[in-house]
């Protein structure tokens, strides 16, 4: 997350510092200052490892026990627990009145998101990414859950008390994403809180990635220029780093795997940014396409 203008929290374990660092040198490689960024993690390890790599963490027991590996699976176990922690790191910053960037791990940025916000008009309380699914339950502003700006308000921190008491209801459906979906419009309606949803081509996510070829082939030709990627909509992490790697969004170097970072440290972390790695870039060390068409192609 960022503090006042701005806050990302991809609230991760070790079992996410790969993605987590491939975010930040996504940012470096752009451009875009991230000096005032506060990663919320689950253990103290965590926490050393990425200040040691120039990032600033929070960690605090109080948090529980959150699991230390990275989910197999949406809704699994791990999955659901590591909930928690995004709903208090959000609350906690909303809390004590800071505008609120929040996203998950598995995101690479482009342009920086801020400015879209900083620029857009004053009366939108919220914003969210288009999830892309269309199903019942995320119902009618279909908002991801991974990726989304709170303004600092009384309408905001009234939302975020509401679903950290939600708690209850984000177990039993084993969706944060479900909860939250719920609670807009809730709060759209009786509170005035207004909402928008970002558009796909300028805020894209996984969706996009799987049933979108054309528009993929735009951005790695660079006809259209999102702000921002989410790869969401894959079932593993194991996917998204094939995919992300594939298509030219890996900015680590090859030898930065998550074993070797979380056996070196936050001074070897702190080495691991890609010189050679750029926006729609593939590293050679990942695939074999030599264009753009081919690139996407050999993702799906």
């Amino acid at each position: 997350m960022r503090l006042g203008a701005r806050l990302p929290s991809p609230s991760p374990s070790q079992g996410h510092l790969d993605l987590v660092f491939n975010w930040h040198c996504s940012a470096k490689s752009a451009g875009i200052d991230t000096s005032n960024t506060v990663v919320f993690v689950t253990d103290e390890g965590t926490k050393k490892q990425l200040e040691a790599a120039g990032l600033t963490a929070f960690y605090h027991p109080a948090f529980g026990d959150l699991p230390a590996e990275s989910a197999n699976a949406y809704g699994d176990s791990t999955f659901v627990s590591m909930m928690w922690l995004k709903v208090t790191s959000v609350w906690a910053c909303s809390h004590f009145k800071y505008d609120v960037l929040f996203q998950d791990a598995d995101l690479v940025w482009y342009k920086d998101p801020f400015e879209y916000f900083k620029n857009a008009p004053a009366d939108i309380d919220t914003f969210w990414q288009d999830d892309g699914a269309r199903s019942i339950r995320y119902a009618p502003f279909f908002a991801n859950s991974g990726f989304y700006y709170l303004r600092s308000n009384d309408r905001t921190r009234n939302f975020m008390h509401e679903l950290l008491l939600q708690w209850d209801q984000i177990m039993s459906l084993r969706s944060h994403q479900h909860a939250l979906d719920q609670l807009l419009i809730q709060h759209r309606v009786q509170y005035g809180m207004t909402v928008k949803v970002l558009e796909k081509e300028e805020f894209p996510q996984g969706q996009i990635f799987h049933h979108r070829k054309e528009t993929m082939i735009d951005f790695v030709e660079g006809r259209k220029h999102p702000h921002v990627f989410h790869m969401c909509w894959t079932a593993s992490e194991v996917n998204k780093l094939k995919y992300m790697k594939q298509v030219g969004m890996w900015y680590l170097k090859p030898e930065c795997t998550e074993d070797a970072i979380n056996k070196g440290g936050g001074a070897f972390l702190s080495q691991c940014c890609n010189p050679a790695a750029g926006a729609w870039k593939p590293l050679p060390e990942f695939t074999t396409a030599v264009t753009a068409k081919e690139m996407v192609a050999s993702s799906f």
